[in-house]
C-alpha cells in the first residue's frame, strides 16, 4: 500500500474511533444501558508478534498461552462471558474450542499503533448497538500472563464492588531492588548515569528507598468510567498487590524458559503437599 493511501486509510480509522468515543460521551445514554454486577472478561490476542511468531499460541507446559486466561475466566462465577478478540483465525479457532466467545477484529485494529483501549471501545460500541446493554465491568486479561490466579480476580472485583468512586482496580507487584527507579541508568557519550540522581542521594540501600510497583497484568475497569474518562485505568485506580510469580509476563523466548521452570516447581510443590 502506498504511503499516501496508507495515511488516508489511517486517518479514516482514527475518525471512526473518535466518533465512537463521542457517541459514548452521552452520559444519560450510558446510565440507562449499564447492567449492574455484570462482568465480561476481554482477552486481546492479535496474531502479530515481534518477539515470537504467533506468540499467543505458543505452548507452555504443552498448552497454548491463550488457554490460560480463558480457563481462568470461565471458572470464575462472577464472570458472565469470556471474549477473545483477535485478527488471526488460528487464535480465534483455538479460543472457541476452549469455550470462549470470539470477536474477529478488523485488521486495522491489530496494528502496532492501536491501543488496547481503542480495541475495547470499538468492541463495546458494537455490542451496545447489537444488545442495547453494556456490562458494569470489563476484565482485561493477557495470554502472556499465565500465572494470574482466581483469587486475584476476586480481589479486583471486591475492590470495585466496595469502592463505587473508583474507576478501576489493577494487580501490581513490588519492584525488585535492582530494578528500582532510583537504580535506573541512561547512557550517553560521557558514560552511564543514574536517571533519578537527585532522588537517589542519601538512599543508597534498599531499606531507604520508597516502595515502587509495576503492573501485574490484570485490570478490571468500570465500563462507564472507561468510556467517560477515556482510559482503562481512569482517574482512580485501586491496587491489588500480588506476588512476582503471579505477575510474571512472557515477552520472549527466555521468559518461556523461566515460565516452564516455574510451572515445574509449582507442580512439584502441589504433589509434595
Amino acid at each position: 500500500m502506498g504511503g499516501s493511501t496508507y495515511d488516508a486509510w489511517q486517518e479514516t480509522e482514527m475518525r471512526i474511533i473518535k466518533k465512537i468515543k463521542l457517541f459514548f460521551n452521552e452520559k444519560d445514554h450510558l446510565n440507562k444501558n449499564i447492567k449492574k454486577k455484570e462482568i465480561i472478561a476481554f482477552i486481546p490476542a492479535r496474531g502479530g508478534s515481534k518477539s515470537i511468531k504467533l506468540k499467543n499460541m505458543a505452548k507452555l507446559n504443552n498448552k497454548p498461552l491463550i488457554s490460560y486466561p480463558i480457563k481462568l475466566a470461565l471458572n470464575h462465577r462472577r464472570i458472565k462471558s469470556v471474549v477473545c478478540s483477535s485478527d488471526n483465525h488460528i487464535i480465534l479457532k483455538a479460543a472457541k474450542n476452549l469455550g470462549a466467545k470470539t470477536d474477529k477484529r478488523p485488521k486495522w485494529l491489530a496494528r502496532d499503533n492501536i491501543s488496547t483501549f481503542d480495541v475495547i471501545i470499538e468492541y463495546l460500541n458494537r455490542i451496545e448497538k447489537k444488545f442495547k446493554i453494556l456490562p458494569e465491568y470489563i476484565l482485561l486479561l493477557e495470554p502472556t500472563s499465565p500465572f494470574i490466579r482466581k483469587k486475584d480476580i476476586t480481589s479486583l472485583i471486591n475492590k470495585l464492588d466496595k469502592n463505587p468512586d473508583a474507576s478501576s482496580a489493577q494487580t501490581v507487584t513490588e519492584v525488585d531492588s535492582n530494578s528500582h527507579a532510583f537504580n535506573q541508568r541512561y547512557h550517553d557519550e560521557k558514560g552511564s548515569h543514574f536517571f533519578l540522581e537527585k532522588f537517589r542521594k542519601g538512599r543508597f540501600n534498599k531499606q531507604l528507598k520508597p516502595k515502587f510497583y509495576i503492573h501485574g497484568n490484570a485490570r478490571l475497569s468500570r465500563v462507564k468510567c472507561l468510556i467517560e474518562e477515556k482510559s482503562i485505568f481512569g482517574t482512580k485506580s485501586l491496587p491489588v498487590v500480588i506476588d512476582k510469580i503471579s505477575a510474571f509476563d512472557i515477552d520472549n523466548s527466555n521468559d518461556f524458559g523461566i515460565a516452564e521452570n516455574l510451572i515445574k516447581s509449582i507442580n512439584f510443590l502441589k504433589k509434595k503437599n
